[in-house]
């Protein structure tokens, strides 16, 4: 009868994620919510730049969707802004320790 001719939807294929913008994005995450823990923050920050960087570069060669683009973008960003925290928190609580350690207390 008259289903010979049905129209057949094309089949689109997207194009896949970039693995490496994803793990930059959650690492600059980790290294925002964990400033205080600069043991954490720092490697967590560094590895989610360098993990961006790369990240991007492969991106910006083909083949990832445009929505990696911008979480290996996000990925560099918050890990640069939790290491920048970070260091300062640091900077602060030295200069702190030792601003205090100069005062003398004397007992009268």
């Amino acid at each position: 009868p008259g289903y010979g001719n049905a129209y057949v939807m094309p089949l689109t294929v997207s194009a896949p994620t970039n693995g490496l913008a994803i793990t930059s994005m959650i690492l600059g995450i980790v290294s925002l919510v964990f400033f205080c823990a600069w043991y954490l923050s720092l490697p967590a920050g560094i590895t989610g730049i360098i993990l961006g960087a790369i990240g991007l570069n492969q991106i910006n060669k083909g083949n990832y969707s445009s929505a990696s683009r911008g979480m290996a973008i996000a990925g560099l960003i918050t890990a640069g802004i939790g290491i920048v925290v970070t260091l300062l928190l640091v900077i602060f609580v030295f200069s702190l320790f030792r601003t205090l350690s100069t005062y003398s207390y004397s007992s009268y």
